[in-house]
């Protein structure tokens, strides 16, 4: 009987043991513990997070400038050309431009070769913004220009043609070959854009722009009449005229690249494009680039090929380049720049996104080649 009963005791106790829960002490240490893991795996979270939101705009402004930079060097790849005529030939003698106040600031004629041209322009942002009447916008350094022709369409014939006693056709209509020819609609819907619409009217050695009421009005779906009208020669007649056998219409294109803002409380600084409509003015700003620095956002350097051993029959042509802070004249180098570098650099700053910094991003390098600069390689053009 004792035995069972010391037994019975003993398996009560055993069983009160085994129930019994944690102590307060050791509650406190296992929610302490647990806390502290929680707060780390939150703290481990948030700052995944965050860096994901940093790394994903850092991301989207260096998408912003390769999209900028394939825009620019589109374009840079195009200025200058009208057709087959190159602006960097010297057998282009003859350029007149649309309008001598024009925002563009085209100069009047290639033939004195001075450097800022009818296909790389640089002028300050200011002056840009001012002459083009642009407003609600806030210009930081100076505009990079493109001009180049568009939408080629062939001359089919000219109105009249009658050669004179010198060999010259006095031109006041030509007729634009619509056969297979997808380039007349573009020119004549530009053409029928407004009273400004500029086009442009080339040959091999000369380039001229033409402004509808001023310079031409449109005669119909296929006909532009010229006014004044413009002497086209035979293919052996003077510089001083148009070739019939290279004679073409295009629209003129321009587009600008300016740093600046729009005005508003707290903008900041972006890279914007703008183009030249249709009507001859300048479009809104296109934002490319956010948050630009505001010293030096875009830097430009122009680099300049040799000329002097490119002439017809050389061999294995020597392509040297000089760059220079400014267009400019270089004795015995080519007339427009063959490569345009341009620096962009983005600040540090938390303009992107709320709260989000992506740091600066210090001389994003665009490399834009211009073809016609290449004189090497463009040697023989313009009739040469």
């Amino acid at each position: 009987m004792l035995k069972q009963k010391i037994s019975r005791i003993n398996a009560g106790q055993l069983k009160r043991q085994t129930q019994s829960g944690f102590s307060l002490i050791e509650f406190l240490v296992a929610s302490i513990i647990s806390m502290i893991v929680l707060i780390a795996a939150g703290s481990t979270y948030f700052t995944t997070q965050q860096l994901n939101r940093v790394a994903t705009e850092r991301l989207n402004a260096q998408q912003d400038l390769r999209n900028a930079a394939n825009l620019i060097v589109r374009d840079a790849r195009q200025a200058g050309t009208f057709g087959c005529a190159n602006l960097a030939d010297p057998a282009v003698v003859g350029v007149s431009a649309y309008g001598v106040n024009h925002s563009l600031g085209i100069r009047l004629a290639e033939s004195d070769n001075q450097p800022n041209n009818f296909g790389v322009h640089v002028m300050t942002g200011a002056d840009f913004v001012n002459n083009s009447g642009i407003a609600n916008f806030n210009s930081v350094g100076n505009a990079l220009i493109f001009v180049y022709g568009d939408g080629f369409a062939a001359v089919n014939s000219l109105i009249p043609n009658t050669l004179t006693a010198s060999g010259t056709v006095n031109v006041t209509a030509i007729q634009l070959n619509v056969n297979g020819n997808d380039a007349v609609g573009q020119v004549m819907d530009n053409g029928n854009a407004g009273a400004a619409a500029p086009l442009v009217l080339s040959s091999c050695n000369r380039v001229q722009t033409l402004q509808r009421g001023g310079g031409y009005t449109r005669t119909n779906d296929s006909r532009i009449t010229l006014n004044p009208a413009v002497v086209v020669s035979t293919e052996n007649a003077g510089a001083n005229a148009f070739q019939p056998g290279s004679l073409s219409v295009s629209k003129l294109v321009g587009s600008a690249y300016v740093v600046g803002s729009i005005n508003a409380t707290g903008a900041v600084n972006g890279l914007y494009r703008f183009n030249l409509g249709t009507d001859g003015t300048w479009s809104a700003p296109q934002l490319l680039v956010s948050d630009i620095a505001n010293a030096n956002g875009m830097a430009m350097q122009f680099g300049y090929v040799q000329s002097v051993n490119c002439t017809p029959g050389a061999v294995n042509p020597n392509e040297q380049f000089q760059f220079r802070d400014e267009l400019e004249i270089i004795p015995g180098y080519g007339k427009l720049p063959a490569l345009i570098r341009i620096r962009l650099n983005v600040a540090s700053g938390q303009n992107r996104a709320a709260g989000v910094d992506v740091g600066r991003i210090h001389e994003y390098v665009i490399d834009a080649a211009v073809r016609g600069g290449n004189v090497c390689a463009n040697r023989g053009m313009g009739g040469a």
